[in-house]
């Protein structure tokens, strides 16, 4: 059996590059010897959960950071900002308003909290993934409950579609409901112009360091809202209720070391990336197989490499997961994910320019060895048809919390239609549930699993290695 530590020393030692997360890249940050510095609470290193030193001060540099008064830790990622800032804003039994490409941790907060849960369907709008979610819709969910006491939106999403959130936060605050923005994948913006701009309005902002910025895995920040709608003793007493009582100093210190880094190189460093990524774009602006999708307003970070439809790849069509396998294979570069028509690169401002070099000759080269599907080939699927599929509403039988308190059995997913889901089924990366508990599942969804697993994706949820479906 190998030994992870070694494994993880020998593949550090490859030329393997990361267009995945954390976003330090993989880079030295300084020397630091983690042994050295795993400590506790002692005398003169304060306490994360009761901060009045030298973490309070580190805390007061992050909020400085993003223009906020008070910027909580993370060290159990934006999981535990995710489920704090549900906790803080509702009560037992109440209803909140969910974005349903929400990442599975809010799904768990409300499972939780025992909440009556109304969802807000993203507008595909074309994509291949999930549009920005609109204002009126947001008010036209209020106007229909206005019992509403939370609203979840995520933005950025994981391809780096950006919602406008202030808009949002308007509407919210006039029917009295708070937002929480779970902007996991935005630690870098308003960081440079030419980046998305940071909200202002939200109640809570919970934001994954490790993502985008040179930070350790697992590391965050809430950003609350001094005159908003929510009690900062109430954040307070949920993150201590969903963080560890023994919060790692050496995460600790990787956030010290990144807001160091950001205070006196960051804009250079910032200045340079975007200049990088400018030219990668447009490097790769005339590829005839694959496709850098971009609009107005969307992350540049976010690098989404589309299979172009009647694309294929050795006589297969081109998916997805075979864009990652090849940029794996043929060129050592690891991407974030794959979805079934495309592939995620993340990158980050530790991305330097013969980096970012290495991809654009790894698309080139995947763009030069495909080919395009003649009429009397093999019919292709429509990968954008069923891809939006997962994002239309679909029949809520009962809440959450509902569904797991009743008895279930395992069925064949073959034979799981109209059966009510006792299971949160989810394509990882990105968390994002393709169907949660409570819900009824119908043959679209089964054949949209099935796709799934036979293109390579990875699905949590089902029981038997993909075979069954956890029922009601």
């Amino acid at each position: 059996m190998e030994d992870l530590y070694k494994k993880l020393m020998a593949y550090g030692e490859t030329d393997a590059y990361p267009f995945h997360m954390p976003g330090h890249k993989r880079k030295n940050m300084g020397d630091m010897n983690p042994y050295q510095i795993d400590i506790t609470e002692i005398d003169g290193f304060d306490n994360m959960n009761d901060p009045n030193e030298i973490i309070r001060d580190l805390m007061e540099r992050l909020g400085k950071l993003y223009g906020r008064k008070y910027a909580y830790l993370l060290v159990n990622g934006s999981t535990a900002g995710n489920l704090s800032s549900v906790f803080a804003t509702t009560s037992q039994s109440d209803s909140v308003l969910v974005a349903r490409d929400s990442h599975k941790s809010v799904y768990n907060a409300t499972f939780l909290r025992q909440l009556h849960v109304d969802y807000l369907y993203p507008n595909m709008e074309g994509r291949p993934y999930a549009g920005p979610v609109k204002s009126e819709d947001v008010e036209a969910a209020l106007c229909r409950n206005p019992e509403i006491k939370a609203v979840v939106i995520t933005s950025p999403s994981y391809e780096g579609i950006v919602s406008p959130v202030d808009e949002i936060a308007r509407v919210c605050h006039r029917y009295h409901a708070a937002l929480i923005v779970d902007a996991a994948h935005g630690a870098h913006f308003g960081m440079h112009p030419e980046l998305p701009g940071l909200p202002e309005e939200a109640d809570l902002i919970v934001m994954s360091l490790h993502k985008t910025l040179p930070s350790f895995t697992s590391t965050g920040v809430v950003l609350w809202k001094e005159d908003g709608l929510v009690k900062r003793e109430q954040l307070e007493e949920y993150l201590h209720i969903f963080q560890t009582s023994s919060p790692s100093y050496i995460l600790m210190a990787g956030i010290s070391r990144c807001v160091s880094f950001l205070e006196t190189e960051g804009r250079e460093y910032f200045q340079k990336y975007v200049d990088n990524m400018k030219g990668f774009y447009n490097a790769c602006g005339n590829l005839k197989h694959l496709e850098l999708l971009q609009e107005k307003g969307q992350d540049l970070s976010k690098v989404v490499i589309y299979a172009k439809p009647e694309s294929t790849l050795d006589g297969k069509q081109l998916t997805g997961e075979m864009i990652m396998e090849f940029l794996r294979k043929e060129h050592h570069l690891e991407l974030e994910m794959a979805q079934f028509n495309y592939a995620l690169a993340m990158t980050s401002i530790m991305d330097e320019a013969e980096d970012l070099k290495r991809l654009e000759l790894a698309l080139k080269d995947l763009d030069a060895r495909c080919q395009e599907m003649s009429t009397e080939g093999v019919s292709l699927k429509d990968l954008d048809a069923l891809v939006s599929h997962i994002m239309k509403p679909k029949e809520k039988v009962m809440e959450i919390y509902e569904a797991r308190a009743l008895p279930s059995e395992e069925v064949a997913l073959h034979d799981a239609e109209n059966r009510v889901s006792a299971a949160m089924i989810s394509l990882y990366p990105p968390g994002i549930p393709v169907v949660v508990p409570g819900e009824r599942i119908d043959r679209e969804t089964i054949s949209y699993l099935e796709d799934a697993m036979k293109i390579g994706l990875t699905v949590n949820g089902l029981g038997n290695h993909g075979k069954n479906l956890k029922v009601c």
